[in-house]
């Protein structure tokens, strides 16, 4: 039998050493035994009984005697007498009788054969020891012992060596430790040069990876590999476990986070499922540009080959079929083909896999970026329409699928009131059956409310836009204006259209919200919006309403066009007295009696400064605010519902916080656009003398006709109306000022002084936990119906005629055509508004051609005909044959007269048209005829 215990060659059995001991000494050194050949015992000795005995010394282990025995379940046993085993394991030991006593308590004896032993159990595992009958003592020095005072190895080629240590302090026998040193009594240096320099004979051990470094590519787990594999496992009661029929192998495993990076195979190669290696052979193709299919593809197998026939061959599949674990069993790696520059699997969602991380930082990456991005990392080709849609599914990974939002709208309402209270968020759903579906969704943070109570002027800017993504909508919003002229978002609404019902709802809120009690103290500003002008006059009974005068003017100009026209308009509307606004109504009666009357059903209370109220303290004529809104979220408006409603809370709060900060910054007296407007009229004065009448009185006159103005300045009024409606002193009024020597900016209504800009941002938005922390509401919502459009959705609203265009260059010398617009005129007809495509005469004409064979020819053939026939000949071809055509008959005409007859058809040319024969004499380019 070969040797099943390896072992050092200066090894040698300690207990040839052992005199006359007790019993816990014998036992000691026999655990150490144990323990050493415990470690090197495989499987198959534990299945075979005890054999022959073996002369080689390092076949087996040698025992005091000279007898050997077999290593069998981690235990090793001997016999004194005979060389053979004989006995029978039968009855426990009651003490040191036999040959051997194992420590498990089973005697062997001296006779018979020896059928069975017992195996240790897991826990009891490297403990199972010899302990043999002690020897006589003789009284002399055992062969083979070590003197005291001898050197030691520093190396043993990583096995533990066992010797005798006499410790003379104690009055106890010799013992046995368990050291890595070895006692000799040669020189140093040779022994040091041999064991220690010498690197050929270390060795490491088999749980260490390459070089001494612990590896990680072993199971994760908390539990310690046996030596040889295998293991008993053990109940509560201590009663072995069925051993497990099939064991997986110790093999190296697919490390996701590590290999993905640069994916590399290897025989035996374990992977967790088939789609985590599915997931390794797309990488390493993208990475190595080959091009790599999947011959089989399921849960249980995997086969993978070159798709330009090279020798590429990978096969992996279970080895158990309880375990999902896939094994690389054959792999042949050598390529023949070239790199590819186009790979299937670098499809769109590798892409959004590769720039969903980037793209949450800069959503605003192009499609061209992403392109050059992935081309220089890979290496590979990429279409546009794999980048578009790469794009669209990376930004479904970082934002949610829209269908999924809505489900966790009454989650964000609840955290959002959580961190947020007094806040106002309504949803309002419908019932579709057994399906609740979303309808209508209202926020007004308290933040919001509070700040434009206490700091914004009494006027409100309402408009809608559009919803740009999946999930239809309009989105209603109500715009303040703050104490610098900037806006000031109050509320806004996401509701299915825009009509009076929609604006309707909002507005209760609205108001509500805002605690408009007094409708006289309060106006709105808007656009011709469907039914808005319905809902306020409805709920807000006697509040100002005025309409966007730029959406005014565009209607207007549809029907009565010029520049007159649209100067006289705009001078009315900016007209802050009657007199004026008259005067210009009259110039616009002058000019057109039909414009004049199209203002008859436009009350002037809702577009000119003449009849606007002044307790608003704003004079604007545009609803620019609400625009500019618009313009701001139009970066959130193509998102899912609660991504585009947290969206704009970030803004809110951001700007919130922004505006609290830069007004600390502020060096006057009030903002830096009111000192800017005030600087500006400043510099106007010199056309006006303020002649003091009262201690605040004033009579202003100058301009351009020499008109007067009376100035109070503690009442803070003038005739003139401007300084009462904006509450920014008039030029007028600064002229008074100045004539008085103090600073203009002490003379602005109260709503523009910073204090008062300061409680309109002093409320804090508070920041809200993420999705994840949001305490779950049982309350599913379904996104409302939608028909998806044919087309790419439109991103861009439709501007109007006129609209968007630049001004020419100021050293330009001819003006662009695109400022003026051109008018098409017909080849055929000659006629203006329309080409021969569209020509009614050319298609009617082409309908009536006929074939050659009498019947009716193909369409296209008889539209070909038709524009032959009506198409006009070239003006300078016709020019060109009258000119030869009469040459060639004055020609004839001198031949004739000279009696020399000449064959010529000139009888048949006719004398050209003179209009034709003026054309070519006046033009200098046919001077050659």
């Amino acid at each position: 039998m070969d040797d099943e215990c390896p072992r050092p060659l200066n090894w040698r059995n300690p207990l040839n050493d052992v005199g006359h001991k007790d019993k816990e000494t014998i036992i000691e050194a026999a655990n150490l035994v144990g323990s050493q050949i415990n470690r090197s015992i495989d499987d198959g000795a534990r299945k075979r009984g005890f054999n022959d005995v073996v002369e080689k010394v390092n076949d087996s282990v040698v025992l005091g005697d000279g007898a050997v025995g077999p290593v069998i379940g981690g235990l090793c046993a001997k016999s004194n007498e005979d060389k053979q085993w004989q006995g029978n394991v039968n009855d426990k030991a009651k003490g040191y009788k036999g040959n051997c006593i194992l420590k498990e308590g089973i005697q062997c004896a001296a006779s018979g054969s020896v059928r069975s032993i017992k195996l240790p159990t897991r826990k009891e595992k490297g403990k199972a020891v010899l302990v043999e009958e002690p020897k006589k003592a003789t009284g002399a020095k055992n062969k083979g012992s070590k003197a005291q005072g001898s050197t030691y190895n520093t190396r043993n080629k990583g096995k533990n060596n066992y010797e005798k240590v006499d410790d003379s302090s104690s009055d106890d026998s010799d013992f046995y430790i368990d050291s890595d040193y070895d006692q000799t009594q040669g020189n140093d240096d040779v022994e040091f040069e041999e064991n220690v320099a010498n690197p050929s004979i270390i060795e490491e051990y088999d749980e260490m990876g390459y070089n001494g470094v612990c590896s990680d590519d072993e199971d994760n787990n908390d539990e310690f590999a046996s030596w040889d594999g295998s293991e008993t496992e053990e109940d509560e009661d201590g009663n072995p476990l069925p051993k497990r029929l099939c064991k997986n192998p110790k093999t190296k495993s697919w490390n996701r986070a590590v290999d993905l990076g640069t994916p590399n195979f290897c025989v035996g190669q374990a992977f967790a499922n088939s789609e985590e290696l599915k997931e390794a052979v797309r990488e390493y193709c993208i990475v190595f540009q080959r091009g790599l299919w999947f011959q089989k593809n399921n849960k249980k197998k995997i086969e993978v080959k070159c798709q330009w026939g090279c020798p590429f061959w990978l096969y992996a599949s279970r080895i158990n079929k309880e375990d999902p674990t896939l094994y690389i069993k054959t792999l042949r790696q050598a390529h023949r083909c070239n790199v590819i520059q186009n790979s299937h699997h670098l499809n769109c969602n590798r892409v959004a896999k590769e720039i969903y991380e980037d793209l949450m930082v800069d959503t605003e990456w192009s499609r061209k970026g992403i392109q050059n991005r992935i081309q220089k990392k890979y290496k590979l080709d990429v279409s546009v329409q794999t980048i578009y849609r790469g794009k669209m599914v990376a930004k479904r990974i970082n934002e949610g699928h829209y269908l999924q939002q809505y489900n966790k709208l009454a989650a964000y309402r609840k955290e959002l009131l959580r961190s947020n209270p007094g806040s106002t968020i309504e949803i309002k759903t419908e019932m579709d059956g057994d399906v609740r579906r979303f309808h209508r969704m209202y926020v007004c943070l308290a933040a919001c409310k509070d700040g434009w109570i206490k700091g914004c002027r009494p006027i409100i800017g309402l408009d809608g836009c559009h919803i740009k993504g999946q999930h239809p909508g309009q989105i209603l919003s109500a715009v303040g204006i703050d104490g610098n002229n900037g806006m000031f978002p109050v509320a806004y609404a996401v509701v299915e259209v825009e009509n009076t019902e929609t604006w309707k709802w909002f507005l209760e809120y609205l108001i509500w919200d805002l605690k408009m009690e007094n409708p006289r103290s309060y106006t709105f500003i808007t656009d011709k919006q469907k039914g808005l002008g319905i809902a306020i006059a409805d709920l807000m009974l006697g509040a100002e309403h005025r309409h966007c005068v730029r959406h005014l003017y565009n209607n207007f100009k549809c029907k009565h066009s010029g520049e007159g026209l649209k100067q006289t308009l705009w001078n009315a509307a900016r007209s802050s007295t009657l007199v004026w606004y008259n005067r210009n109504m009259d110039a616009m009666k002058t000019q057109s009696e039909d414009a004049r009357k199209w203002f008859e059903d436009k009350p002037p209370e809702q577009w000119s400064r003449s009849h606007f109220k002044t307790i608003s303290k704003c004079d604007i004529l545009l609803n620019n605010l609400c625009e500019s809104w618009n313009a701001s979220i139009i970066k959130h408006r193509d998102k899912p519902i609660l991504t585009m409603v947290e969206d704009i809370r970030m803004d809110f709060m951001t700007r919130m916080a922004n505006r609290r900060i830069a007004c600390t910054r502020w060096t006057a007296m009030v903002g830096p656009r009111i000192a800017k407007i005030i600087e500006k009229l400043g510099k106007r004065t010199y056309e006006y003398r303020a002649h003091m009448s009262g201690e605040f009185l004033y009579q202003v006159i100058g301009g351009m006709y020499g008109n007067k103005h009376a100035v109070d300045l503690g009442m803070h009024t003038c005739t003139c109306r401007k300084w009462q409606l904006s509450g920014i002193p008039c030029v007028h009024a600064i002229c008074a000022i100045f004539a008085k020597k103090l600073e203009p900016n002490l003379f602005v209504d109260n709503y523009l002084l910073p204090s008062t800009y300061l409680d309109a941002y002093n409320p804090i938005i508070y920041p809200i936990a993420g999705d994840d922390d949001w305490e779950p509401v049982d309350y599913p919502i379904a996104p409302p119906p939608y028909k998806k459009q044919a087309g790419r959705p439109k991103m861009k609203r439709i501007k109007e005629a006129g609209e968007g265009k630049a001004p020419p260059a100021p050293d330009a010398t001819r003006m662009p055509r695109n400022l003026y617009g051109t008018k098409m005129t017909c080849s055929i007809c000659n006629q203006k508004g329309h080409n021969k495509k569209g020509c009614p005469t050319f298609k009617k004409q082409a309908g009536e051609g006929s074939s050659s064979k009498g019947g009716k020819a193909p369409k296209k053939q008889q539209s070909k005909r038709a524009a032959a026939q009506k198409r006009p000949r070239n003006v300078l071809q016709q020019i060109i044959t009258s000119r030869r055509a009469w040459k060639k008959r004055k020609q004839a005409e001198e031949t004739k007269s000279s009696g020399t007859a000449l064959c010529t058809s000139s009888q048949d040319v006719q004398q050209p048209s003179s209009q034709f024969m003026q054309q070519s004499q006046t033009s200098s380019e046919w001077a050659c005829f």
